[in-house]
């Protein structure tokens, strides 16, 4: 994925390799959590990130979209 975020061929290749690798943070830190018996402890971190990406995503794509516009 950090490949495709560097060298990908397009930008939408790029912003999926972003939300590739946010879901995988999630996911780990969500684990971590798990492992140590403290879930309620690591729940707000992978939360507040999965917010974030979303809406970083969703300004990207409408900043492309009316750029390819020409707006």
């Amino acid at each position: 994925m950090l490949y495709r975020v560097i060298k990908g061929p397009t930008t939408f290749d790029r912003l999926l390799a972003i939300n590739a690798i946010t879901t995988k943070v999630i996911i780990i830190s969500i684990l971590l959590g798990f492992a140590y018996g403290r879930l309620d402890m690591f729940i707000d971190v992978p939360l507040a990130y999965a917010i974030l990406g979303f809406l970083g995503t969703i300004a990207t794509a409408k900043y492309l979209i009316s750029k390819k516009a020409g707006g």
